[in-house]
């Protein structure tokens, strides 16, 4: 007994001293190296304010403003075929929508609330949990395949092998589960939601603002880590490989320039896995349900090996899509004339809530004047 408490004694002294040596290092080269670190920065933040907001922001306010309404009832009715061919109960089709559409945290997000409601149980959460995680179409489509690699249809090859990730993966856990009956969409459907419009676009928008200026924060960490990377003597393939590993956002960018064989593919693979800071960023949301940080590290590893096949599949099927495929180098600005539907989505969102506190307000003046 003594041996194995002096030997996890052992353990904990090595992980914190490789702890501090590893921040003494970050230290030395803050103090040593802080032009390399600044200009990273500003890099980063150019890529946060260019790209990464622009992109996300008022797709992810859109999809959490109907998962957290009673649309997403409604959005459950034209998907039963689909859940009842992976075997989920029929009103966590909108869950599925909503974690295709939405980005990383969207889907997570709204099996932690189906969870804390009691909606589904520890074993639905761990099984949905590997798959519910993808990449918003904005991100992949835009982002990443017309800016970085040139060429709209790549965006389009890449998403699409996501999906059939998230479809393939949901069948291959189906094997010992049970799906819901029409039953089981009916209840669903009756039983109200007590949130209202204007309480879920508060929600909707203070949820994407925490996440985004997470989702930043991790960018310019990470960002700066590349940089030192850079400035040591590693192949420039491997920094690009170990920075998309890091964080997907400047991860993309480098390796968007690189001349690599089956490039595409290492996309693919990175875009599912979404990295480090996607991983911390979804464990943050999950908080104390019981879905550990292990399951969510092999779940992203099993999305990004079974999509960065699937987009091989994709691409000798479409072979004339290897052409399209003509990087960049940079990130452009997607601040342009696709952007004003989801716009016009988010000023309307706003004025339900104008009109909901309005109502609000008279309820409580005429109660008031009541009493």
């Amino acid at each position: 007994m003594d041996i194995h408490v002096l030997s996890a004694r052992q353990r904990t002294i090595l992980k914190d001293g490789f702890a501090l040596f590893l921040c003494l290092l970050f230290g030395e080269q803050l103090l040593f190296n802080s032009s390399v670190i600044t200009a990273s920065v500003r890099s980063s933040l150019a890529l946060c304010v260019d790209t990464v907001i622009p992109s996300l922001f008022c797709f992810m306010v859109l999809t959490s403003f109907l998962s957290g309404t009673n649309l997403s009832r409604i959005l459950s009715l034209p998907l039963l075929p689909v859940t009842r061919f992976l075997c989920l109960p029929a009103d966590c089709g909108s869950i599925l929508l909503m974690s295709l559409l939405g980005g990383y945290p969207v889907g997570i997000k709204a099996l932690t609330d189906a969870y804390q409601s009691e909606q589904m149980d520890e074993k639905l959460l761990k099984r949905m949990a590997l798959f519910c995680c993808c990449p918003a179409p904005s991100f992949v489509i835009v982002a990443v395949g017309k800016r970085l690699l040139g060429s709209q249809t790549a965006g389009i090859l890449l998403y699409s092998s996501q999906v059939l990730a998230v479809l393939f993966l949901g069948l291959v856990t189906s094997v010992l589960s049970v799906g819901g009956t029409r039953n089981s969409i009916c209840r669903y459907l009756r039983k109200p939601m007590n949130k209202s419009y204007g309480k879920a676009i508060v929600e909707s928008v203070l949820f994407t603002s925490q996440t985004l200026l997470s989702m930043c924060g991790y960018i310019l960490l990470f960002g700066a880590f590349s940089a030192l990377l850079e400035q040591t003597a590693l192949p420039k393939e491997a920094v690009s490989l170990f920075s998309a590993f890091l964080e997907i956002t400047n991860g993309c960018v480098q390796v968007a320039g690189l001349s690599l064989p089956y490039k595409i593919s290492i996309l693919s693979f990175f875009l599912s896995f979404g990295g480090l800071s996607v991983l911390f960023q979804l464990k943050s949301i999950l908080g104390e349900t019981p879905c550990s940080l292990r399951q969510l590290f092999l779940g992203r590893l099993l999305h990004g090996i079974c999509s960065s096949v699937f987009s091989w599949i994709l691409l000798q099927s479409f072979p004339q899509a290897l052409e399209a495929f003509t990087p960049s180098g940079k990130p452009v600005p997607i601040t342009n004339s696709y952007t004003p539907l989801l716009t016009g989505c988010l000023i309307g969102m706003m004025l339900i809530l104008l009109t909901s506190m309005e109502r609000g307000t008279e309820r409580e003046n005429k109660s008031s004047r009541l009493r």
